[in-house]
């Protein structure tokens, strides 16, 4: 395997971080090349973030994986929640030609929960419990604000989202080969509806991991998406 080669590009989704793909990070073969984006508005506080939108975060991507594809044989592609659907858009490109891509909690279909706002409003409070689901909101957010409330704020990106949905759930320019999609047993937020969607309308392979949240991943969860990346890599 010449791993000079190959790059992976890891996406985050909307409010997330770069530092959720450290783990995987942690565990690639030291020569493999990675680009860790950071989105446009996250990262800072919730001002910034609201002013943000598909169009910045589609060129910020676009951008990155024509840079890639042109620097490496091969590209791989990594993306959670929304940034799944960046990195779906990026690949209908005729310069951009993913060698796998990996999906995790792709939001080809939404639908909120309770324990979605209840999960969310705690991470950007003062929790100090020790839920597993609500600490991985906390962990994973980038946007930053003094009261809960200013996230009210921003609804902007968060229809820039909804309008995303829709231009990636129209059928693809070109087909995207060896895509795995994971969804998660208790998503908040993601809907069942995604998974089918994936599998029926974009021919992709799905696994459906049991005890996750969108962004709470037991140690078996991950071991099996590591293991997925690692084989798409050999």
């Amino acid at each position: 395997m010449d791993n000079k080669a190959m790059a992976i590009l890891f996406v985050h989704g909307i409010q997330g971080s770069p530092a959720q793909f450290q783990w995987m990070i942690d565990q690639l073969p030291p020569r493999i090349r990675y680009e860790n984006v950071l989105l446009a508005g996250h990262g800072g506080n919730v001002e910034a973030f609201r002013h943000a939108g598909k169009k910045e975060w589609l060129d910020q991507v676009n951008d990155t994986a024509i840079k890639l594809c042109r620097q490496y044989q091969r590209v791989f592609f990594v993306g959670h929640s929304m940034g799944c659907l960046l990195g779906m858009e990026a690949a209908k490109l005729s310069s951009v030609h993913f060698s796998g891509m990996l999906l995790l909690a792709c939001p080809l279909s939404l639908r909120p929960t309770f324990a979605y706002f209840r999960n969310n409003l705690l991470a950007v409070s003062n929790y100090h419990g020790e839920n597993p689901y609500v600490l991985s909101v906390k962990k994973a957010n980038s946007v930053f604000a003094k009261h809960a409330w200013n996230y009210l704020s921003c609804l902007h990106p968060y229809l820039d989202l909804i309008r995303l949905i829709r231009n990636t759930r129209k059928a693809p320019k070109k087909s995207i080969n060896y895509v795995t999609a994971f969804f998660f047993e208790k998503d908040e937020i993601v809907g069942k509806k995604a998974s089918r969607l994936a599998k029926q309308q974009f021919d992709f392979t799905t696994v459906q991991l049991p005890q996750c949240g969108h962004d709470y991943w037991t140690a078996s969860a991950k071991e099996q998406m590591m293991a997925c990346l690692i084989d798409a890599l050999q």
